[in-house]
């Protein structure tokens, strides 16, 4: 249903839903914008590996926030080592990212990935 929308249209809703879960902190609304991606992604049939691929070269990033902003956030301590410590406040900040980030490429993935670069160049 999505691959029939004019790529204007396409572009435009691939835009503002990528933009949504910036502004979501809570947990269970960043779980349902990761859903509602995932939701999307299927009913456009985009195949499993093209966005799959893309979530790997996100979580890649992630990743290294994951592993280098709760080092560098004040909180409650979960690992000391030396004198660093990793806090649960940047785990969880570094989790929303994760959540914020598979949400918006998966939405745009759903609304752009079958799409040409050529005809989304157009559509621009």
């Amino acid at each position: 249903m999505i691959e029939r929308l004019d790529p204007r249209v396409r572009l435009l809703c691939g835009v503002m839903l990528s933009m949504f879960p910036l502004f979501l902190s809570s947990w269970v609304a960043l779980g349902l914008a990761l859903a509602f991606g995932v939701a999307l992604a299927a009913s456009a049939k985009i195949p499993h590996g093209q966005w799959v691929s893309r979530l790997i070269t996100v979580n890649g990033f992630v990743l290294m926030l994951a592993l280098m902003v709760p080092w560098s956030m004040p909180g409650e301590a979960l690992v000391i080592v030396g004198g660093l410590e990793y806090t649960r406040e940047g785990a969880a900040w570094a989790g929303r990212i994760a959540l914020r980030g598979n949400a918006v490429v998966i939405a745009l993935t759903a609304f752009l990935g079958t799409m040409e670069p050529m005809t989304v160049g157009h559509a621009m």
